[in-house]
């Protein structure tokens, strides 16, 4: 089998043997829907209404199978099998380590493990994760309710993220090299105090006492 990669942490799309497979809007809509559902049936029915956001054309079930096989064929011979056909549906069969966002959930739990004994480690690890983000999650796919509660899901764990990160970055004495970054996800995220407190601490323990009180 080719190497396959699915990419929802941005604009959802597919990698096949590390090369990008060029998708017409409606196939990356249906890929969007499957990956949502990632090893589970899902119905025809189900995805006429998700796709078509319930105002599905009469053809709708056509253009479904159209769109299908050629999600098959941007995936290759040697990987349509992962696409199954199934009792009045379809499942699309993904490995964790052919998902983005389950690779990044795998490195967060894992980065969670080491953070007490090993921050330095867990620092880096949590950056490994942080650089399966290519941009707001299913970016483009709106208006179908199941992926927009993935996608709110995903940024509240990026956001735990970058909280852990900081600590863990402090942890290791790393103040100095985190402070740019600080800046940039406190005014990402203006409510969150864990990031406002890591940023004090981070500008104290570099040497500007000022902009800590600020």
């Amino acid at each position: 089998m080719s190497a396959v990669d699915f990419r929802v942490l941005g604009r959802v799309g597919v990698t096949v043997d590390g090369q990008p497979q060029r998708l017409r809007p409606m196939e990356a809509t249906v890929l969007a829907v499957l990956l949502a559902e990632a090893n589970r049936l899902v119905s025809m029915d189900a995805l006429v209404d998700r796709v078509w956001r319930g105002e599905p054309p009469r053809t709708a079930t056509t253009a479904i199978r159209v769109h299908i096989e050629r999600l098959r064929t941007a995936l290759g011979r040697s990987n349509a099998s992962c696409l199954v056909t199934g009792a009045g549906g379809y499942r699309l069969v993904v490995r964790p380590d052919e998902l983005d966002s389950a690779r990044f959930e795998h490195v967060l739990r894992a980065a969670h493990s080491h953070a007490a004994r090993d921050p330095g480690h867990a620092g880096d690890l949590l950056r490994g994760a942080l650089e399966q983000w290519r941009g707001t999650p299913f970016d483009g796919i709106e208006g179908i309710e199941s992926i927009a509660m993935i996608r709110s899901y995903l940024e509240r764990r990026r956001a735990e993220l970058l909280t852990e990160l900081a600590e863990v970055e402090l942890a290791a004495g790393r103040h100095t090299t985190v402070v740019a970054e600080l800046r940039r996800w406190c005014a990402e995220f203006p409510e969150s105090e864990a990031l406002a407190s890591s940023l004090v601490v981070a500008l104290y323990r570099s040497g500007d006492p000022i902009a800590a009180l600020e």
